[in-house]
């Protein structure tokens, strides 16, 4: 289900069972779906008839979050589960580099000044890593796929990589999301969503998440818990 609804963005998922298997039945409501109708019509005495059910993306991420349920996203090995790719520890941080090889930019001579940002949608449900930096870098996620060299789940680090290319100064560090604090003008937020992490922009005041959009609230199924600032220049 969290692949079909995050991983491929489809819209609603069926599902059916025949009128007389029960234990079918009681999977299927304990996965939320939604009963539609018995098929064909009138027919539940027929022992081939199928009890069908639906779920929409929508229902899928207000349920998880009503529900209270917990997803961490870096288990104790350092993995992030989305991405599957090892998550630097804080003690492993590294100074920003002045110039990546290959690069046209540097801290001094940066792709830009940021100083508005244009919203991108992430193409994918695997791209909020690399469309957040094509909004920071005012770029094509395309290119930023190819900075980076993969165009799935991102960590720090893949990010990192693409910041010292584009010439875009950062915070040494992140820090842990406190709400007595109010965010950095410009700044990446971490988030965890019901079975998986998420990147996203926030710039004076507005968030910037490429799958949900532009809003001045965080998306009600998201949680913060790093946040990570990033210098106007």
């Amino acid at each position: 289900m969290q692949y079909a609804f995050i991983g491929l963005k489809c819209d609603v998922m069926t599902v059916s069972h025949k009128v007389f298997n029960q234990r079918s039945k009681r999977v299927i409501e304990k996965c939320k779906f939604k009963f539609r109708g018995i098929y064909p019509k009138h027919s539940q005495d027929n022992p081939n008839a199928k009890a069908c059910y639906y779920l929409t993306r929508e229902d899928f991420i207000e349920l998880f979050n009503i529900s209270g349920m917990s997803f961490e996203c870096i288990n104790a090995d350092g993995i992030d589960k989305y991405s599957r790719k090892p998550t630097p520890r804080s003690g492993n941080l590294q100074k920003q580099t002045r110039q990546v090889k290959g690069s046209p930019y540097s801290l001094e001579n940066p792709i830009r000044k940021i100083n508005k940002i244009n919203y991108i949608k992430e193409p994918t449900g695997y791209l909020c890593g690399q469309s957040c930096i094509a909004m920071l870098a005012d770029v094509s996620v395309d290119e930023v796929i190819e900075v980076i060299g993969t165009d799935k789940g991102t960590n720090k680090q893949d990010l990192k990589k693409a910041l010292d290319y584009y010439g875009i100064r950062y915070a040494p560090k992140s820090v842990k999301y406190d709400l007595e604090k109010p965010l950095p003008d410009l700044c990446i937020i971490r988030m965890k969503l019901p079975g998986y992490g998420h990147w996203g922009v926030f710039y004076k005041g507005l968030y910037y998440d490429p799958e949900f959009g532009v809003s001045n609230q965080c998306h009600k199924a998201a949680r913060i818990f790093q946040v990570w600032e990033i210098y106007c220049q």
